[in-house]
Formats: structure tokens, C-alpha cells, sequence
């Protein structure tokens, strides 16, 4: 079974703010190699 992944802080808040400015989780998730769920998560809890 695969391991999670673990992001620092720092990373997530840049996702988070591209996220803002793009308005498309999947174009962040293409662009940093993150799976579109994790984001997801990120964001919206």
C-alpha cells in the first residue's frame, strides 16, 4: 500500500492561494502533482 503524502504548511497555503486566483482545482493539481481529492480536501474542509 501506498504511504500518504504529507505537505508542509507553506505548500498547502500556496495551493490554496492558486487555487484562489485560477478558480480550477484540477489545473493546481495538474500543475503541482497533487491529487485533485487531496486539494479538495485542502480547500473545502
Amino acid at each position: 500500500m501506498k504511504r500518504s503524502q504529507t505537505y508542509s504548511q507553506d505548500f498547502k497555503e500556496k495551493l490554496i492561494k492558486e487555487y484562489q486566483e485560477t478558480g480550477s482545482l484540477y489545473v493546481v493539481a495538474k500543475n503541482h502533482s497533487v491529487p485533485v481529492t487531496t486539494l479538495r480536501q485542502l480547500i473545502f474542509l
